[in-house]
Formats: C-alpha cells, structure tokens, sequence
C-alpha cells in the first residue's frame, strides 16, 4: 500500500512539472541539497552546507563550466528538511521536478539518504551521498554514489591499525543497538575480527538501548579484552568514554568518524589520545587534504569536519562529472542526467576525503580510511592511511 502510495506521488509530481511548464534557463544546471539545516541536527547540516557552498564558490572562481565554447551557470538549491526523514523523501521529488534538477546532494542521516535515493533512481538523477557509510543508501541503485568508504572499510582498517599499532587481536565493542549506524558498525567490527582472529577475538560485545543502561552496562566490560571501540555518536561517545575511564579502564579506546560530527573538547582527557577510523583529518595531512583545510579556514575562520569534507566533495564529484561532458543540452535534462551518470560511474577525484575511485559497476568508492588521533581540545590529527 505505502509502494502504491508512493508510486502514484513521482507520477503527480511527473505531471505536475510538465503541467507547470517548469523549466531551466538557458545554459544553467540545477543541483539540490537537501540538509538538515534545523532541527536536532542541525549542526551538521550546517558543516555539511559549508563544505558544499566553498567547494561551489571556488568552481565558479576557476571558470565555472564551459563547454564546448558554451559557459553554464551551476546552482545549488538548498532544502532544509528539519530532520524530517518522510518530508525529505517528498521534498526531493518535488525538487527534481520543479527545477529540473540534475544531481541531489543529500542529507546526512542514513533513513533521509535513502529516501532521497530512491527517488533519485526512479528518476534516474544521479545522487552522491555525503556524510555516510551506509551501503544502504546505494544498494542496487545505478544512480547512487558515496563520497565516503562503508562499515567494512573502517572495520578493516582499525583492525589492521590495532594489530599494528598496540598488538591487539582481543577486542571489546560498546554500541547502541537503536542507532543504526552504530548496530552496523559494531557487527562489522565484530566480523572482521572473528575472521581474521576467531570467535574468541571478541571478549565483550556490549549493547544499550537508552542512556539510563550505559553505567550498569560498562560493568560488563572485561579487561581481557586489549582493546576497546566505541562506534557512538559525537553525543553518546564522551558519557560512554568518561565513564569507561572512571571504572579503570586503562588500555586504548578507538570509534569511528561517527565521533566527528560535533565537538569533542567536552570529553578532554577521557578522549584524549584515543584513535579513530574515518576519511578526513584536519591537522597533519597533505595535498588536497590540506588545502581545503587552509581554504576552509580562510573563508568560516574554523576547522573543518568531516562532514564538511564530504559536502565539498560531493559538490566536485558532480562538477567534475559535467566536466568530462562532451555537450550539454539544457532542454534535455534527462540526457545530461544519464551522461552525468556515466561520467561519475567512472571517475576518479582527489579532494578533501582523499582519493575517490568508482569501478564502474558500483556507486561505492575505492578509498583508503585515514586513521585519526585525538588531542584533548578533541582535534583530529592524522595518524596513518591504511589502504587495503
């Protein structure tokens, strides 16, 4: 019932644009970015947007697109979609079709990410997804792509970092088991190290449900367990940390680039020198890393996060694919949008998140996961690349 629903929605909203004789102007391109611009997560829909606006500003000071002798003026319209995951799915049908759009930027959040890439591939829009490592969002959709590695990408570094790094093959895990992004992580995590290690390899795999369970649950860590991770949010993680450290945990405690979208100083020493897997640093890295920090800072006089790095990149997965465009015909926008397509599925980009390989076959990048160490102000500096 709710398919059918859904299926008669893209067909109003199919004839409501031709109806409304909703077009682009000449020689001008439409990309949506649907954020969460208010609401509870709102800051980093806002870092997000930062990213996606710095990245659009310095393509139109480098020239813009031009093709074919022809200059094209590339827009980004911003959706804010509140947090709302069933408003955002709507929201972005009805902006592909008022405004002709050719590429969606979308919203962090798995659930939102997937809604607007079902939309998207049922109405073949590319979509580059920005700050996830959902497989989720692409799954099976020719038009879907992420900026960012997934669970196993990350699972598999920190595994290989842990080995290397502390001589750790005994692993502890705490998770949410309501957060998706945590659930997936930790069995990730999880059957990385049972691989390579055994089923013994994993000594607690802690779960919680609300944040009234989390100190009756620490109690169940073991300290035979030589190494902890934390796949929380950027909220849960310095409470669960801190109060790990107060029990006597003494031995090192690593998460993901789920730590990363807020401000970790508030966790200070309990955080402090712990490690995370992830695809951007803000201190300590190089080429093309390092100078969209510089030019970050230069335009918001602040560091860069993750997200934002993800926003700019996205932007520069679509303007580089327009780029590779032989020609463009404006009053056919599902032909740019199938050319677009094609021309992204085979791209390779170096930017802010590190080097960004499609095979082809898949919207799933190729990447190397940048292993990141925290400072007690809770900045990120690079500690490793792991490319496996």
């Amino acid at each position: 019932m709710q398919y059918d629903k859904w299926k008669s929605s893209v067909a109003g909203a199919c004839l409501l644009g031709l109806m409304s004789g909703a077009s682009v102007y000449a020689n001008e391109l439409n990309i949506l970015a649907d954020l969460d611009l208010s609401g509870p997560t709102a800051d980093i829909g806002k870092e997000i947007e930062q990213g996606i606006k710095l990245a659009e500003e310095q393509f139109n000071a480098n020239g813009g697109l031009v093709i074919d002798g022809t200059k094209y003026k590339v827009n980004v319209i911003y959706n804010d979609n509140k947090g709302d995951a069933a408003k955002s799915g709507q929201k972005t049908l009805q902006e592909i079709m008022k405004h002709k759009v050719v590429a969606v930027l979308p919203s962090f959040d798995e659930d939102k990410s997937i809604q607007a890439a079902r939309v998207s591939q049922s109405l073949k829009t590319p979509l580059i997804a920005t700050w996830t490592a959902a497989s989720e969002v692409i799954a099976g959709r020719s038009f879907a792509f992420k900026v960012l590695g997934d669970y196993k990408a990350e699972a598999n570094a920190m595994k290989k970092f842990a080995k290397e790094k502390f001589n750790a093959s005994k692993i502890a895990v705490i998770y949410n088991e309501k957060d998706t992004y945590s659930l997936e992580a930790a069995k990730a995590i999880k059957d990385s190290f049972e691989e390579e290690y055994g089923e013994d390899a994993v000594i607690s795999f802690i779960s919680f449900s609300s944040q009234s369970e989390i100190e009756a649950k620490i109690g169940e860590l073991s300290n035979d367990a030589e190494f902890l991770y934390v796949p929380l949010d950027q909220y849960e993680t310095p409470m669960v940390v801190s109060s790990v450290r107060r029990n006597g945990w003494k031995k090192p405690i690593a998460g993901t680039s789920y730590w990363v979208g807020g401000n970790l100083a508030k966790c200070g020493k309990d955080c402090a020198n712990s490690y995370i897997t992830g695809f951007f640093a803000a201190k300590g890295v190089k080429g093309a890393m390092s100078k969209f920090v510089a030019d970050y800072k230069a335009k918001y006089n602040s560091t860069p996060s993750e997200p934002a790095a993800s926003g700019y990149d996205a932007f520069n997965v679509v303007a580089n694919g327009l780029r590779k465009l032989s020609s463009i015909d404006t009053a056919k926008v599902q032909a740019v949008r199938n050319d677009l397509q094609k021309a992204i599925a085979s791209m390779e980009y170096e930017g802010a998140t590190g080097r960004t390989k499609y095979s082809g076959e898949s919207g799933e990048p190729k990447k190397c996961v940048v292993v990141s160490q925290i400072n007690s102000a809770g900045e990120l500096t690079f500690a490793e690349n792991v490319c496996l």
